[in-house]
């Protein structure tokens, strides 16, 4: 099976859910993919902390450029044919699920925002209403929410009326 995980917090606690995710499928004999973006959190040796048969594939998911991200990531998912696509954090959710809108049909995506964006305590209630339209917006592709504590999943459910699963952080 062919699984990609995208990325774009390649640093704390995400980078860690990812690498052991990803880690353990390719030990499996998945041929597994991680498209992530760099960020100045990102740890230098990244390659060495995955298994040397997983592909990792660079692409930048921040700047002015919002097209130029959406198409890179669309060229990459497409020369991939992937049966399982892994979106981790809100901004990789988002330029996944818009980036394969009318691609893809019979790949199953998989989303954990790994705290959503609308439930942030550090931002303004109209920053919070932006975040919770852009989930909306990218509601267009249809995705399985894994939420990380009962609470992303109790907003997952209430405000985008979605369903969700919920797999907890260690």
């Amino acid at each position: 099976m062919k699984i990609v995980h995208v990325i774009e917090s390649s640093a704390t606690g995400t980078l860690a859910v990812v690498r052991m995710v990803a880690n353990r499928l390719a030990r499996e004999g998945h041929k597994v993919y991680v498209i992530y973006s760099r960020r100045e959190d990102t740890p230098v040796g990244l390659r060495a902390q995955f298994d040397p048969s997983i592909a990792l594939c660079h692409i930048r998911m921040r700047g002015p450029n919002f097209p130029k991200v959406i198409w890179g990531l669309r060229r990459m998912l497409m020369s991939i044919e992937p049966d399982i696509v892994h979106l981790h954090s809100s901004f990789a959710g988002f330029f996944g699920r818009l980036a394969s809108i009318l691609a893809l049909k019979s790949t199953a995506f998989f989303y954990s925002p790994h705290c959503i964006s609308f439930m942030r305590t550090d931002v303004s209630f109209a920053r919070k209403l932006a975040f919770a339209a852009f989930e909306l917006i990218a509601c267009v592709r249809e995705c399985m929410y894994v939420a990380c504590s009962e609470s992303e999943k109790a907003a997952v459910e209430a405000y985008l009326k979605r369903s969700a699963v919920l797999v907890e952080n260690a």
